[in-house]
């Protein structure tokens, strides 16, 4: 065998056993390269990679999903018009007209209206203009309806 072949062989293995790591609490994964139970592949890291560079990924955080106080909507503006708000023109999950809209926040780039249905909150809408996603969330059943960009 070439030595050539010998180090790049070397270096490869070096490279790939050094990318490994032991720090799984699943019971099903063992030290070799496949799952028992299952005959998956360990090695998903790229995979993950790939999904943590999703824009659709982003993590909507507990107090997204919660409704806002009731001193924020006091202090809310009420929305008159939503056609001037062109992120409702795509989504299909709600009817904003169908409920009272108010403007909770409109700035750093991130906009925030919750919708009301017999002083009731229903749903919340975030609208992150940097890159265009904007997030439905169910404030009933406390779940995201649309986190997409549109």
């Amino acid at each position: 065998m070439d030595i050539k072949k010998l180090i790049a062989l070397l270096a490869a293995t070096s490279t790939l056993a050094a990318c490994q790591t032991d720090d799984t609490t699943d019971p099903a994964v063992t030290d070799g390269d496949e799952t028992e139970e299952t005959g998956e592949d360990i090695d998903t890291q790229e995979e993950e990679a790939e999904l943590d560079d999703d824009p659709s990924e982003v993590v909507v955080s507990d107090e997204e999903l919660e409704p806002v106080s009731d001193e924020d909507l006091e202090n809310a503006e009420p929305i008159e018009d939503l056609d001037q708000y062109e992120e409702f023109e795509e989504q299909d999950v709600f009817s904003p007209e169908d409920y009272d809209a108010y403007l909770i926040s409109d700035e750093g780039g991130v906009r925030e209206i919750i919708f009301v249905e017999e002083e009731e909150q229903v749903f919340k809408s975030i609208f992150i203009m940097e890159d265009n996603n904007l997030r439905v969330i169910d404030l009933i059943n406390s779940e995201v309806l649309i986190n997409d960009p549109i």
